[in-house]
């Protein structure tokens, strides 16, 4: 048999190869969510797990990601927004996009299989001496478990996974979006205070501090990213050692860290990863940031004039009223 054709086989089991090819495509298209649109033009893996399109989603859906940004707002002002920067009272949600990755979503779930198996091993913490699991409930965690459009694609809080909020300029986040989060250039927006890696917050007023104005459409951007906590360690401290909570992660039992600056410092929790198939970037919040109103102030100059003795005396002759004829009384 010629070596062209014998490689049409399986060596394993005798089959084609083009059947274990269309089963792959199988898992593939199961390992989706029933609610992407995305299209398989081929049946071959390598360019379907390159496949990824951005999808718009309907007036209905937008209405309920306002629901969890409004759930997730808290008007405190950090040094990370500036100093001149006014805290936004609220957000308008004006368009949102659903990221169909392949190649990320893969990535995710695999990740999210592997700690969940590691999680829910009897054996892991009875023999390796493992912390418990402890759950985390986020500001996003009860909108998440109840709005319809994440109707069987929930997050799994079992297992501390949550929807956290990240901003970064238009072309960040759908960089992101695209390419998934990179640890190379981990905390060169956001800093290293709990050392480098992915920092995520629950409350989109924090991400809001790193987006940016898209000069072309006037709107903000956040990527709304379904992420994996697994077993979270806890820090509150006001100056937390860095190394030794990467090390805990890196190198020990825990998969994330939960900086609770919400306690120490009356700011925000910052949830940290340091592996990028523990997030995938699901939707892409474009908004508007709202200001309450406030009245017009009248210039000091303006009210200086109106306080002269001339501008007085002439505010009080405005008000006298003319006096009655004689004729008339």
């Amino acid at each position: 048999m010629p070596d062209e054709e014998f490689e049409q086989f399986c060596k394993c089991c005798g089959h084609r190869v083009g059947f274990h090819a269309a089963d792959h495509v199988a898992l593939i298209a199961a390992s989706l969510p029933d609610s992407w649109r995305l299209v398989f033009p081929s049946h071959d893996v390598s360019i379907l797990t390159g496949l990824r399109q951005r999808v718009s989603l309907g007036a209905d859906e937008v209405a309920q990601v306002q629901e969890i940004m409004d759930a997730s707002v808290k008007r405190i002002w950090t040094r990370d927004r500036g100093r001149t920067e006014k805290v936004p009272n609220g957000y308008e949600v004006v368009r949102v996009e659903r990221n169909e990755n392949v190649r990320l979503w893969l990535k995710y779930l695999l990740k999210k299989t592997l700690m969940a198996e590691a999680i829910n091993d009897p054996m892991s913490t009875t023999n390796n001496n493992l912390p418990p699991l402890e759950k985390y409930p986020m500001m996003t965690s009860e909108k998440a478990e109840t709005l319809p459009f994440l109707e069987g694609n929930r997050a799994d809080a079992s297992l501390n996974e949550w929807f956290l909020w990240h901003g970064g300029s238009s072309d960040g986040i759908k960089s992101i979006a695209d390419q998934e989060f990179k640890q190379l250039y981990a905390g060169n927006t956001t800093g290293t205070l709990y050392g480098a890696g992915t920092y995520l917050t629950d409350s989109c007023t924090k991400a809001d501090e790193y987006a940016r104005e898209d000069p072309t459409t006037g709107l903000y951007g956040l990527l709304l990213c379904r992420v994996m906590g697994g077993r979270v360690l806890y820090n509150d401290q006001v100056t937390p050692n860095a190394k030794f909570l990467m090390n805990k992660v890196l190198q020990g039992p825990y998969d994330s860290v939960f900086g609770d600056r919400e306690h120490c410092k009356n700011t925000f929790k910052e949830i940290v990863i340091y592996e990028s198939s523990q997030a995938y970037p699901e939707y892409i919040v474009y908004y508007r940031r709202k200001y309450e109103m406030q009245e017009p102030v009248t210039p000091l100059a303006r009210r200086r004039s109106e306080e002269t003795p001339a501008a007085l005396l002439a505010h009080r002759k405005s008000e006298e009223k003319p006096a009655t004829p004689l004729a008339h009384r």
